[in-house]
């Protein structure tokens, strides 16, 4: 404490005295003044949230978490003289690195100081366009990335998907533009669309290929109430309707599986069935499929279309029961059945793995005739059977499938 500081204190304690009062204490904490940065140097543009932790002497720390919208990049807090202070900051969906600050004093009892945020994030920038098609000025929508299923491979047991990050609250600003900030490592997780929904809208826009760090602008986003997308009936080639199948509507070029949560299957009374959803395309196609029955070519039909005739062919069953070294793992396993001529069997409808190195794989609505069951891991092709013969309605009884040894696949 400097001489006139002093000076002015011991004067202000005989006051005190002389009237009988006790002195005022002076004050026992500071202001802590904290703005976020980018990497520009210029103020972080996007929401935020700064963790500013403090330690006393005493040993009793505390810590306060601000919440910075958009266009605010600053904060101030009260903070004890002495205490140890760290700064923090979850920006982009990634906390930064720990900053230590120097404690604040009586001769300095305020501070201000800025914390920077180097890593270049992903800004997805769309405008949402309300169903009236004037911007949605104001409010708020949940963002949420997805990926369309993979198409039916060979696969087993395929690796389990990356998770994508959780749905999120994004504000709109007065032209019902929004942001959704994603850290720089979210373009490896393979997020093919934006789903922004508001209550019972809903809105959808893909993303391109290749994301990388820094503002991507994906245009307007239109929301909307679920439309009509197709309607129809599944039948047998005895003209019986078909109950239980799987519908699955692709589109685009080269086209791709519609995500699930952006349709609704309703199923009616003898094989009929309706779909309703958002997608943007006019034109799509469907794909069914049903454990007795062989999966046809897809179904091409226009956004809307009533009375789509399907009409599935019987097919019969392969089960195998083999053996692999337990010790090995199993994902990255193709088994497939193939046929000279003919698309290969691909989507096993059942895979379990049993005890001691056992495995289990089920194949259903295989067409009939003669087939080869092939597979690998990692290298080249293998026909494990020749000469399995199928026939519509029935389970393929060759002896050879149970006990079959998986081992050169390894």
């Amino acid at each position: 404490m400097n001489a006139p500081r002093a000076t002015a204190l011991a004067a202000l304690l005989v006051l005190a005295a002389a009237c009988g009062q006790e002195p005022a204490k002076p004050p026992a904490q500071g202001t802590l003044v904290v703005r976020l940065v980018g990497a520009d140097r210029k103020p972080y543009r996007y929401e935020s949230t700064l963790s500013i932790s403090w330690f006393p002497p005493d040993g009793n720390g505390s810590r306060s978490e601000v919440k910075l919208a958009r266009g605010r990049a600053e904060a101030s807090v009260e903070i004890p003289f002495g205490a140890k202070i760290t700064l923090t900051a979850l920006a982009d969906g990634a906390w930064l690195a720990p900053e230590h600050v120097d404690p604040l004093t009586q001769e300095a009892p305020r501070r201000e100081c800025s914390l920077s945020i180097t890593h270049e994030p992903i800004k997805l920038l769309v405008r949402v366009i309300a169903p009236d098609g004037k911007p949605y000025e104001g409010g708020s929508v949940v963002a949420r990335l997805g990926r369309e299923p993979a198409e039916a491979t060979r696969l087993v047991f395929p690796p389990e998907p990356k998770r994508l990050p959780d749905p999120t609250t994004i504000p709109l600003d007065a032209k019902g533009e929004a942001v959704l900030s994603l850290p720089a490592g979210a373009a490896a997780l393979g997020a093919t669309f934006m789903e922004l929904g508001f209550r019972d809208l809903k809105g959808v826009v893909r993303l391109p290929e290749g994301l990388a760090p820094g503002e991507v602008a994906l245009g307007d986003v239109t929301l909307s109430r679920p439309i009509p997308i197709a309607s129809g009936v599944i039948t047998g080639g005895d003209k019986k309707p078909i109950i239980g199948a799987e519908l699955r509507v692709r589109a685009g070029a080269p086209p791709r599986e519609i995500d699930a949560s952006l349709l609704r299957v309703l199923r009616q009374e003898r094989g009929r069935f309706s779909i309703e959803g958002w997608t943007g395309a006019k034109s799509c196609e469907l794909v069914v499929e049903h454990d007795e029955h062989v999966t046809g070519e897809p179904r091409a039909f226009e956004v809307g279309a009533k009375d789509l005739q399907v009409v599935l062919e019987r097919g019969g069953g392969v089960v195998l029961d083999a053996t692999f070294p337990a010790s090995k793992p199993l994902d990255a396993l193709e088994l497939w059945l193939e046929a000279e001529g003919a698309r290969p069997v691909a989507r096993a409808r059942k895979a379990e793995r049993g005890a001691e190195g056992r495995l289990r794989v089920v194949w259903r609505g295989v067409p009939a005739g003669s087939w080869s069951l092939r597979g690998r891991r990692g290298g080249d092709a293998v026909t494990l059977l020749e000469g399995l013969a199928v026939e519509a309605g029935t389970v393929c009884r060759d002896p050879r499938l149970a006990g079959l040894a998986l081992d050169r696949l390894w």
